[in-house]
């Protein structure tokens, strides 16, 4: 159940972003790898004052 999860909500954030984000099968788990780094999600959910949680560290973002 969680694999279903993650898979489906790095299907959605991959086809929102240019960048394409890619994940990646380690021996600890699964990473996500965006331009040959590691990409860590610290997002917030919402479609208002974006440039606020862009201000507060906020990478991604989530709208329901």
């Amino acid at each position: 159940m969680r694999l279903t999860f993650l898979f489906l909500f790095i299907h959605a954030f991959c086809f929102s972003q240019v960048i394409p984000v890619e994940v990646v099968k380690t021996k600890s788990g699964f990473e996500l790898i965006r331009e040959g780094k590691p990409y860590y999600v610290k997002g917030v959910g919402g479609n208002v004052e974006l440039d606020k949680a862009k201000a507060y560290g906020a990478n991604s973002f989530r709208t329901w």
